[in-house]
């Protein structure tokens, strides 16, 4: 149903992703990427380049958030367009076709929101997904690598498990450095 990305960078099953959506549980995986505050609270910033176009790469992304994600914890936002999840940007002949909010709660006791940005822009044959997740609680010096996971798990709900995700910026971290 939907092309595998080109790359693999990270091979986790969705099985795997689905059974854990909160780092710091137990065998939790894609948890290494520790934010320490990079954008003035914890925070990842990745981007994806993925061989379907920009409408069909929005709607698995907007199919997955609409679901509740890999886990079931995330929920589609409001757009200023009066959309839910994603807002179609073509008739503004901007760089990016679409735009797109979800917000992915953790498990446990604290419950906390992140917020994940996303846009979607045609790149070639294909479209690129720039993935934006911040951690709402303020004061968020680290993230146990939570902002890095909420974006590999959607990632990998939407395309497929081997997806190329890139570091776009200094945040969240490769982990050792």
């Amino acid at each position: 149903m939907f092309r595998r990305c080109v790359l693999a960078l990270l091979a986790v099953s969705s099985a795997a992703a689905a059974a854990c959506g909160t780092c710091g549980e137990p065998g939790c995986p894609n948890c290494d990427h520790v934010d320490f505050g990079s954008c003035g609270n914890a925070c990842c910033k990745l981007t994806l380049k993925v061989d379907l176009d920009a409408t069909a790469a929005t709607a698995a992304l907007n199919a997955s958030i609409h679901a509740g994600g890999p886990d079931g914890n995330y929920a589609a936002r409001p757009t200023d367009e009066g959309t839910s999840g994603f807002a179609d940007l073509r008739p503004y002949n901007v760089s990016a076709q679409f735009i797109g909010q979800a917000w992915h709660t953790t498990s446990g006791a604290a419950r906390y929101n992140d917020t994940v940005d996303m846009n979607v822009a045609s790149l070639g044959d294909g479209s690129i997904v720039k993935f934006f997740s911040l951690s709402l609680v303020g004061g968020a010096l680290g993230d146990a690598g939570q902002n890095f996971k909420n974006i590999v798990a959607l990632a990998q709900d939407a395309f497929g498990d081997d997806v190329a995700l890139e570091h776009a910026d200094e945040s969240c971290p490769e982990p050792g450095r």
